[in-house]
């Protein structure tokens, strides 16, 4: 697929997987029919979904990508279908845990009111019970709406004729689409604040790693001053930093002079390479 577009990348990749003289020489692979799994196609095309739907949340919500955050929340009914892809999903949504449940009240309210604009004039008296109808209406009737059409007091009503309301209960936020439902919890404690922090250094230093020259197996020394907040991400995960960074020292001081922004604090580094 990218040798038209990319050729000498494609025969390298190529050669070298393959020990064959060229990808220019080689005839379009055929199918195998007995590598295709359309359970496993049908699974991760539902994983894929939700983790947009929880991206999408997590974007709306303002949480920095790599602000972990403590739970997402799925719907029970696809733990049997997608439950061995949890670990995926925690990595992907940078979560610590994923909560299946059956009660997605808990999270979120779901309530759907008559859109009065269409069926306002047409239903005349009759709009308070349309609107009494829709405030018990259950979810497969719902549902029902959405797909089809049914008869009301002599008209018809369809998914115009209602407006959907969805409002995450305090300390999450959550979205329906396709009538599945997800949440995320947006509590975040001052551990995965600081591990946020943490994870903004590295990120910074091993950006400055690359502009230095170093290699990508040279050791370093640090030196840094930060802001309270930074200092106190730096100690509670100072570990996890000098592993990913592979420091041999990690130290306070004044005499650093690169600034970068760690979030909205700026912080001073130097770095330099272990001979």
């Amino acid at each position: 697929l990218i040798a038209p577009i990319s050729p000498f990348m494609a025969d390298e990749i190529y050669t070298k997987l393959t020990n064959e003289e060229s990808v220019h020489l080689s005839d379009y692979p055929k199918v195998n029919n007995r590598h295709i799994n359309l359970e496993l196609e049908e699974k991760m095309d539902l994983v894929i979904e939700l983790i947009s739907y929880l991206r999408n949340i997590r974007e709306e919500a303002k949480i920095k990508v790599r602000q972990p955050i403590s739970e997402v929340i799925l719907e029970s009914k696809y733990k049997d279908k997608i439950g061995e892809f949890e670990n995926l999903i925690k990595e992907e949504l940078n979560s610590k845990n994923v909560i299946w449940t059956d009660d997605m009240s808990k999270y979120l309210n779901i309530s759907y009111k008559p859109n009065f604009k269409v069926v306002g004039k047409t239903l005349g008296s009759s709009i308070n019970e349309f609107s009494e109808l829709l405030k018990n209406i259950s979810e497969d009737d719902a549902i029902k709406i959405d797909d089809a059409t049914f008869e009301f007091k002599g008209n018809i009503i369809d998914n115009t004729c209602v407006i959907k309301d969805i409002k995450a209960k305090e300390g999450y936020a959550c979205v329906m689409l396709n009538y599945k439902k997800v949440a995320i919890n947006t509590t975040l404690t001052k551990d995965l604040v600081n591990e946020g922090l943490a994870r903004e250094i590295v990120s910074k230093i091993q950006n400055l790693r690359k502009t230095s020259g170093f290699d990508i197996s040279d050791r370093i020394e640090m030196i840094y001053s930060a802001p309270n907040e930074v200092k106190e991400a730096i100690c509670e995960f100072k570990k996890y930093i000098m592993d990913e960074v592979l420091a041999l020292k990690l130290e306070e001081d004044d005499s650093s002079h690169d600034e970068v922004k760690i979030n909205e604090f700026t912080m001073k580094v130097s770095i330099k390479k272990v001979k």
